[in-house]
């Protein structure tokens, strides 16, 4: 009898209202009670007296715990009319549900040497008195958790919140197995992203020379697509990495962050207006009814993020090529940069001037005499790790080569320090300073051992530019940002945007940008 029960348990309501439904087919409404009161649940030989009936309640002296870090005791007194239990006396059939999914790929391993980081408790109940033990928390972040109280059919009748303070002083765990692996394939997607990228530039670059841009730049062409669908597949690898981490102990949100600004930033300069996606739930961009995000909103949501993430990065020399945990975890340098270019994209000098000096003060970095158009440098960088001016970069294993020397490096640097004294000197000159720009490129002179030619600032940073970036990633938007680009380049004004993959434009809804 108690296996038929318990068996009818999850079907009782679909009964009644089963029976409610037959009698309205033949046009004879009836009432029907709640058969759970019918059943003596828990066998003290009554029924119907294990169920909160109509206007009765259950209710906990207290719903929420503020828990510090390092745990503690507490008792919460419950009244009900009803026994009340922390697991129902009564479960459904296994059967009548679908089976438990298998754990998520992200969930071992994404740290390194981390015991588990999620709220412990012990809990008892007896006499009405509920008796929780909350061990200490081992996360730099608060974590949640809750305790609930069943009837004996398994009616959720109250729930005690709990909220348990991190210990920000503890050290930040480094990647572990499948943390690695997760950020080595999202580092190869940015490789073959900025790779692609370079070329683009020389394609640019060289184009009054050759008319480069109308032979390889079009809707169709292959080095569009795959800079375009590299960036998209890099966002959802960092949007997945950083959703399964926020379930865990949140701590490396911040350096998601900043990824997703870095590639965000190319993709607006790029082409203008992208879809931002923002979730997994969305999908992979190019996927059915997915619509430009405005840049302006683009970089509103980018900014915020940067000076978020910038409290939780650490003051030190960055280094992104010794290992995949010095590449993952940036320091507030390449924040401040990542915010800078964004402002001065923006037009906003004065504060990409605050943040510039910020890393110059900060004395992590000094020029040499690499030259960032020259692949013999490059290469000396890549064999001899990040050297005193790269600040971030990215590795490269791709050589193409054509009839005037076009081809990308063995390593493709997004930052350097040339290119922060370079960007600040444009600062100081846009804000009015033009003899401190013209000190801040006496310096490139004095190191490079370059002539600038030009009669303006803005002229002689064009110049070093033009003659120390060309495979650094950073001409196309600073040429864009100061108006030099149709130029430089000796293209129309549609061709400072870069068309949307014609793939993209058919299967995704997504507008083609003007003129192509």
């Amino acid at each position: 009898m108690k296996e038929g029960r318990n068996a009818l348990a999850g079907q009782l309501s679909a009964v009644r209202n089963h029976v409610i439904d037959r009698y309205e087919e033949i046009g004879l409404p009836i009432e029907v009670k709640e058969l759970a009161y019918f059943f003596d649940w828990d066998n003290d030989g009554v029924a119907g007296n294990e169920t909160l009936q109509e206007g009765q309640t259950v209710t906990l002296e207290t719903t929420e715990l503020q828990v510090p870090n390092q745990g503690g005791n507490y008792t919460i007194k419950i009244t009900s009319p009803v026994p009340v239990y922390l697991e129902p006396l009564i479960s459904e059939d296994d059967e009548s549900y679908p089976p438990l999914i298998s754990e998520d790929y992200f969930s071992t391993d994404i740290y390194e040497g981390l015991v588990d980081a999620s709220v412990s408790l012990e809990k008892s109940l007896e006499n009405n008195v509920l008796t929780i033990n909350v061990s200490p928390l081992n996360s730099r972040t608060s974590k949640e958790a809750s305790v609930k109280v069943y009837d004996c059919m398994g009616n959720e009748v109250g729930e005690v919140k709990i909220v348990q303070e991190g210990n920000p002083d503890m050290p930040l765990p480094k990647l572990g197995e499948t943390g690695k692996t997760v950020v080595a394939g999202f580092a190869l997607e940015l490789a073959k992203a900025f790779s692609q990228w370079s070329l683009m530039e020389q394609y640019y670059h060289y184009n009054k020379e050759a008319n480069l841009v109308s032979q390889y730049i079009s809707p169709d062409a292959t080095i569009i697509s795959d800079i375009w669908n590299s960036f998209y597949r890099a966002n959802r690898m960092n949007l997945m990495f950083k959703e399964a981490e926020a379930k865990q102990l949140g701590v490396y949100q911040s350096y998601f962050d900043v990824w997703n600004a870095l590639y965000y930033y190319y993709m607006v300069v790029a082409w203008g207006d992208v879809p931002y996606v923002d979730s997994t739930d969305f999908g992979v961009a190019g996927g059915s009814s997915i619509f430009k995000t405005s840049q302006s909103e683009i970089f509103s949501r980018l900014i915020k993020e940067l000076q978020e993430a910038m409290d939780n990065l650490e003051e030190k020399k960055n280094e992104s090529l010794r290992d995949v945990n010095d590449f993952f975890f940036v320091s507030r340098d390449v924040a401040r940069i990542l915010l800078a270019d964004i402002y001065m994209y923006q037009g906003n000098y004065l504060q990409a001037e605050s943040l510039l000096a910020k890393v110059i003060s900060g004395g992590f970095y000094m020029l040499d005499s690499s030259n960032y158009n020259q692949k013999e440098t490059i290469t000396d960088l890549y064999n001899n790790g990040s050297g005193t001016e790269t600040i971030l970069a990215v590795r490269n294993g791709v050589m193409t080569r054509s009839n005037i020397s076009l081809g990308v490096p063995s390593l493709v640097p997004l930052m350097t320090y040339t290119d922060v004294l370079l960007s600040y000197a444009e600062c100081l000159c846009k804000n009015g300073s033009t003899s401190d720009a013209e000190s801040q490129l006496n310096k490139i002179v004095a190191a490079k051992g370059i002539p600038l030619s030009g009669t303006t600032v803005l002229d002689k940073i064009k110049s070093a530019r033009l003659q120390l970036s060309l495979y650094c990633d950073v001409n196309f938007a600073f040429l864009k940002r100061t108006g030099f680009a149709k130029e430089v380049y000796g293209v129309e004004d549609y061709r400072l945007l870069l068309p949307i993959p014609q793939r993209d434009v058919i299967a995704g809804g997504i507008s083609q940008n003007t003129g192509y």
